[in-house]
């Protein structure tokens, strides 16, 4: 049986904040005072974040009078604008191939570079420039019990190759069904949750690129298709893209904010955040650092813009918090691709991010796919997948420690020298440095 290959890479899946939906309140407290103040100003909505007081107020025309009112009350932290971040429309490459279902593995070059040059495709390859993938399995393959939250555009969680990876709440799925069985605040939230319209089904949309990144962390080994970085783990899909009739994708900073919390909240490991851009937010960078203080390790993007983020801060990247890996892409060469942003400090390791194969969501007709995407958003996962693989043998694992194991375990490569903090990430040394704490 051949399965199609979609004939289509998509380069770029930066961010960028061009507008706001309302604003993100942060109050001192429950704010019986505020809300006397201002319920007639705009509707709000109590942000699901535990310990803290974050309140969404969507408004149609706030002045800049009225936001100055806002943060001078007593009980207002802060205020700031609830930033949209949209996908930039990602560049298309046609070429079509299939694949078998047995075949998939050989074309993983991120996984095992045998050096050779693909025919007709004008694509060169070094051997051993990968992440040493076969090597760190004799170590493990993962482990069911860590989860890694894969935050994007949802997940085709009934992909055949990825469905006995993916995070069930069994809560939810044996309880009752329009009840919070596990009063989590979420209805029904079997497999996470979509924080762009609000619902429960966090299936992907158009893009499929969020099962795509799934796949790369977490396909199963089962001799079909492709093969993940870890056979055995548990991906929560928590969707904020939502797809918009004129082809892009966009998500609030307060869905963002919102799903960083229900990882908390879940016992999640690692974050995947291939996406990235915009403006700063106060809200959440604070969210990002909550993550840490939950020993949660935050693995994002370089960014596909080809500029140095030592120059300008490129978020969520550029945040302050150490539980933040930042990741860059490289080619079948070991060399810095081309669309890839980096940064002697503020881009940390490289990870493959050309031609890479991996799952698709299925098509109008629920046929199952497999594509080759190319980005930073596909080198991040990677790494996500990595750390992963750490926690499954050192189930309690300090972020920092795990982290640092990362970097000092990275391998040198010299096109990349002066163009990031460390080396290609490596997942057999990594699992070595880890047995050596």
């Amino acid at each position: 049986m051949k399965l199609l290959l979609i004939p289509i890479i998509l380069i770029s899946f930066s961010l960028s904040a061009q507008d706001y939906s309302g604003h993100i309140i942060k109050l001192k407290n429950k704010g019986e005072l505020f809300f006397n103040s201002f319920s007639q100003i705009g509707s709000f909505r109590k942000l699901r974040i535990r310990n803290h007081h974050f309140y969404k107020l969507t408004d149609n025309n706030l002045t800049k009078q009225d936001v100055e009112r806002l943060a001078s009350h007593p009980d207002v932290e802060y205020i700031e604008p609830d930033y949209y971040y949209d996908f930039v429309k990602p560049v298309e490459i046609s070429w079509g191939r299939e694949i078998t279902e047995k075949n998939g593995f050989k074309k993983q070059w991120n996984l095992y570079n045998r050096g050779k040059k693909q025919r007709g495709r004008g694509l060169s390859y070094t051997e051993g420039k990968d992440i040493s993938a076969l090597k760190a399995w004799e170590t493990t393959q993962g482990n069911n019990e860590v989860i890694i939250a894969v935050i994007d555009t949802g997940v085709d969680y009934d992909h055949p190759d990825l469905k006995e990876n993916v995070w069930i709440n069994e809560a939810e799925k044996n309880g009752e069904i329009g009840v919070d069985d596990d009063l989590n605040g979420y209805i029904d939230d079997v497999y996470g949750w979509d924080f762009a319209k609000n619902i429960s089904d966090p299936i992907d949309n158009e893009w499929g690129h969020g099962t795509h990144v799934a796949g790369i962390i977490a396909a199963s080994h089962n001799e079909r298709g492709i093969k993940g970085v870890m056979n055995n783990a548990k991906i929560m899909a928590l969707k904020i893209f939502n797809k918009k009739a004129e082809g892009e994708d966009r998500s609030p900073t307060s869905g963002i904010i919102e799903s960083f919390y229900y990882a908390i909240e879940n016992d999640v490991k690692v974050i995947n955040a291939s996406w990235g851009g915009g403006a700063y937010s106060k809200a959440l960078e604070m969210a990002l650092k909550d993550l840490a203080k939950n020993n949660i390790i935050f693995v994002t993007t370089a960014g596909n813009h080809k500029r140095n983020n030592d120059e300008t801060p490129y978020y969520p990247g550029g945040y302050d918090s150490d539980n933040i890996v930042v990741v860059g892409a490289y080619d079948g060469d070991g060399a810095k691709s081309w669309y890839s942003g980096y940064g002697k400090e503020m881009v940390d390791v490289w990870a493959p991010g050309n031609d890479i194969l991996s799952l698709y969501k299925r098509n109008p007709v629920g046929e199952f796919k497999y594509t080759e995407m190319s980005g930073t958003s596909m080198a991040a996962p990677h790494v996500a997948a990595i750390l992963g693989l750490g926690h499954s043998i050192r189930p309690s694992l300090d972020y920092r420690a795990a982290i640092q194991v990362l970097m000092n375990t990275s391998k040198p490569e010299p096109k990349l020298n002066g163009l990031s903090r460390y080396g290609r990430a490596d997942a057999s040394s990594f699992l070595e440095g880890l047995g050596e704490l």
